[in-house]
């Protein structure tokens, strides 16, 4: 996808997503004053200054109530960043700027919102005060891919699959499975754990927020850093040694041998990114519901040749449209 100023930023069912959602909030009325004013345009005795914090919380929320669509379960996902910057004055921005900063963003998200194709899931808006302007990144997630099947842990007898792409984003069979035609394990786990996490019709999404995981450290809440240090799995029967590289983290991660995911990998590996996500939530985002999962497999090369899949997970809160 290339949008103008665009950057590169189940054996049981899972389950029910409903039991750990966070109510939605009544921040609609605001959100929709906010939508018209800026459609219709300000005068200039409407336009004010507003803070730094309430820009970005309002394009961010109006981007999520215009253009996105969390109801629609998806398969495949891509993930996009756009940038724009809005000029300060001493520390706040003008209301007109804020207001064109989200019609310029909305028209160019919207454009991934084709009927039947695909759609716009969520809209993380982050802003930076450089001292002179206001630099906003919408990063966004555009599902596709509609024909699915009931989300599940369980994986047959011949889903053998490599942790990333090495070649054929759709040739990933290995071991017993090769070359089969289908997805690796990033992008089918990544599925899985959307497909179960979709919201609900006549909602959009506000205040979401990115959580990332760290393979190599500790939870620091600070950065919004989940550290697999501080998660290792349970001694158990997919996991029946500490420290020897195999399924010692809910999420993937092996140095040296390795990659080919076979049916206990697969199975075990999208319960433990789910079971990651519940706990981020419970921990440390309480307020708010999970809203997306993005996983992409990486391969550091060197002395340890690390293999590894990069996880981010985005929460927000719920609010209705009417």
């Amino acid at each position: 996808m290339a949008l103008f100023v665009l950057s590169g930023c189940q054996k049981e069912k899972i389950e029910n997503l409903s039991e750990t959602q966070v109510a939605e909030v009544n921040v609609t009325p605001r959100v929709q004053a906010f939508v018209q004013k800026a459609v219709r345009g300000y005068s200039s005795r409407e336009d004010g200054l507003v803070s730094v914090d309430s820009a970005e919380w309002y394009i961010e929320a109006a981007l999520n109530y215009s253009f996105t669509n969390i109801a629609q379960t998806y398969e495949n996902q891509i993930v996009d960043t756009l940038s724009i910057s809005i000029p300060l004055m001493n520390g706040e921005v003008q209301e007109g700027p804020v207001g064109n900063a989200y019609q310029t963003l909305g028209e160019w998200i919207n454009a991934s919102n084709v009927e039947g194709t695909s759609h716009v899931a969520i809209v993380d808006v982050v802003a930076r005060n450089t001292g002179t302007s206001l630099d906003l990144q919408a990063v966004y997630v555009v599902g596709s891919g509609y024909d699915r099947g009931v989300p599940n842990t369980t994986y047959g007898p011949n889903d053998y699959w490599w942790w990333m792409s090495l070649g054929s984003p759709n040739q990933c069979g290995c071991n017993s499975n090769p070359p089969a035609y289908g997805q690796c394990a990033d992008k089918q786990i990544q599925s899985r754990i959307n497909f179960a996490i979709n919201g609900g019709y006549y909602q959009y999404w506000t205040n979401v927020e990115s959580w990332w995981v760290d393979h190599w450290g500790y939870d620091d809440p600070s950065t919004q850093t989940i550290g697999l240090m501080s998660h290792p799995s349970p001694i158990g029967p997919d996991n029946l040694v500490s420290g020897d590289g195999i399924r010692d983290y809910p999420v993937y991660l092996n140095s040296g041998s390795g990659g080919c995911f076979d049916p206990t990998d697969m199975r075990f590996y999208t319960q433990g990114v789910w079971d990651l996500m519940q706990t981020i939530r419970t921990s440390y985002v309480s307020t708010k519901s999970a809203a997306s999962c993005t996983i992409l497999g990486d391969l550091v090369l060197g002395g340890g040749n690390e293999r590894f899949q990069w996880v981010t997970y985005r929460y927000g809160k719920l609010a209705k449209v009417h």
